[in-house]
């Protein structure tokens, strides 16, 4: 997510149309930025879509970010998500698609599993003397560990711990089945030192309880609000 200047301060994915998924920390970066200038406002922050190019290579697209929704719920800190609004209309040429999610059930320990995102932000592009241009880049391994443990309610779990090395500007990055292309989770931050990898499961019934909880307390005009979740992060009531 590059604002004007081109600083590359996380990851995020299509989750649904008009709202991107990223980590809550990618969200409050951007919200320290828009703080600090006189007018307060997004303008200066946009989405942009990588993906491949017909002719080899990556191309890109750019939306205007809207809204930012950091969703935090109290005493679950873990919970490092946020939502990204933009402005989508349905005639739009777009060459992007929504990320189709697999089923939380299928999240065992020593399956395939890579991630995409843009691993040290700027660095890769154009922080390397004499080097091409990076980016996004993909790392590929396997599901080590699943938490609380691997035979909860795979509803009630609360995250993934992968075997890539990580880093920077990886966070809101899309976890997903290589194979399909499914997504299975968000990644959030690295552990012991980056050398694996930690998120948050996702499947469409979370993410869409998300969404619909977002877009009902805007249609409100609510400024705050206060909402239970389960144990994984599914929304279980909500509080106008």
């Amino acid at each position: 997510m590059p604002n004007l200047g081109q600083r590359i301060i996380g990851t995020g994915f299509r989750v649904a149309n008009g709202w991107v998924l990223t980590n809550q920390h990618v969200a409050s970066e951007i919200m320290k930025d828009v703080a600090k200038r006189k007018e307060a406002t997004l303008e200066h922050w946009f989405l942009e879509w990588s993906y491949p190019g017909e002719s080899g290579g990556w191309s890109s697209t750019l939306k205007q970010a809207m809204l930012i929704v950091p969703l935090v719920a109290q005493g679950q800190a873990w919970l490092d998500v946020a939502l990204v609004g933009y402005t989508y209309n349905a005639g739009d040429l777009d060459p992007t698609r929504v990320a189709e999610f697999a089923d939380l059930s299928s999240l065992r320990v020593g399956r395939d599993v890579a991630i995409c995102g843009y691993l040290g932000g700027n660095s890769l592009l154009r922080g390397i003397p004499g080097a091409p241009r990076f980016g996004p880049v993909v790392h590929s391994g396997v599901v080590s560990g699943v938490a609380p443990y691997d035979t909860a309610n795979p509803r009630d779990l609360k995250a993934i711990l992968t075997d890539f090395n990580t880093g920077g500007g990886f966070s809101g990055s899309p976890l997903f089945d290589p194979t399909s292309g499914r997504v299975m989770g968000v990644h959030h931050s690295g552990f012991n030192g980056g050398i694996c990898g930690v998120g948050l499961p996702l499947d469409r019934v979370r993410v869409d309880g998300w969404i619909n909880f977002v877009e009902i307390i805007n249609s409100r005009g609510q400024k705050k609000t206060t909402f239970e979740m389960t144990g994984g992060g599914d929304i279980k009531v909500e509080h106008p």
